[in-house]
């Protein structure tokens, strides 16, 4: 995954932060707009090196705080 990911991050979507939490990549978006252009490139890059996000677990979650009070399906 270093390289099908990390590296391509890294390249392809600079100012995203990322993350792994044991094996579950986390990338940091600021808005709703972006965190979808976000899922469908990791999407095609996973097609890309012959392997695929599972839509089951892979999902946009709102991260809330007190000063982001806005509603999503999964916060």
């Amino acid at each position: 995954m270093h390289y099908a990911f990390d590296k391509w991050v890294e390249r392809e979507l600079p100012g995203i932060p990322f993350c792994w939490c044991v094996d579950d990549g986390l990338l940091h978006c600021n808005n709703l707009e972006q965190a979808e252009k976000v899922l469908s490139l990791l999407k095609q890059r996973f097609i890309e090196c012959g392997l695929e996000i599972h839509a089951g677990k892979s999902h946009i979650v709102y991260c809330k705080h007190a000063r982001r009070g806005a509603k999503y399906e999964k916060t």
